[in-house]
């Protein structure tokens, strides 16, 4: 998404603070590069997969991460990280897509954060096919599908935060 809503970010910047064993931060999704900006206080190693090429250039993905991949995160092999963030990015999934990835994540991954809107249709923006949302997620679905091991964080008005 080429913005992403201040729901729940202040919850997710104390949640990393409090991590002393992250090192290299997996961002899925950058969209505009949200992550490396609200954690630019910490020294993380980032990587990041966008699907959408003109977003790169746009919003200056290369100066934000040090490894950058362009392509769809379904079918690339994910890079390995102390944390992977899934930011706004599931519900562009359709959602037996979205649930495979989360499992993936899980499986790889020590840290993994989910921050979702909930009950949130979108179309395309910005000629960009991709932001269009493929699956609305209520907050009981998305609790469902997240493995038990992850803590809710809250519900802020219409973003879920999910972390492990």
């Amino acid at each position: 998404m080429p913005s992403s809503s201040t729901q729940g970010k202040r919850e997710i910047h104390e949640w990393f603070g409090k991590q002393k064993d992250i090192q290299t931060v997996l961002d899925i999704g950058c969209g505009c590069g949200t992550y490396p900006k609200l954690l630019k206080d910490k020294n993380y190693d980032w990587a990041g997969i966008e699907i959408y090429a003109p977003y790169i250039k746009k919003y200056n993905l290369n100066e934000l991460y040090d490894n950058l991949i362009c392509g769809d995160v379904t079918k690339i092999l994910l890079l390995d990280a102390d944390c992977v963030i899934l930011g706004d990015v599931v519900e562009h999934l359709k959602k037996e897509d979205a649930i495979q990835l989360m499992a993936e994540v899980d499986a790889k991954f020590k840290h993994v954060v989910i921050s979702i809107p909930i009950e949130y249709p979108q179309g395309k923006m910005e000629g960009n096919p991709y932001e269009e949302h493929k699956s609305i997620w209520t907050y009981e679905d998305i609790n469902n599908a997240v493995p038990a091991c992850y803590k809710f964080r809250e519900l802020f008005d219409n973003i879920a935060v999910f972390i492990k």
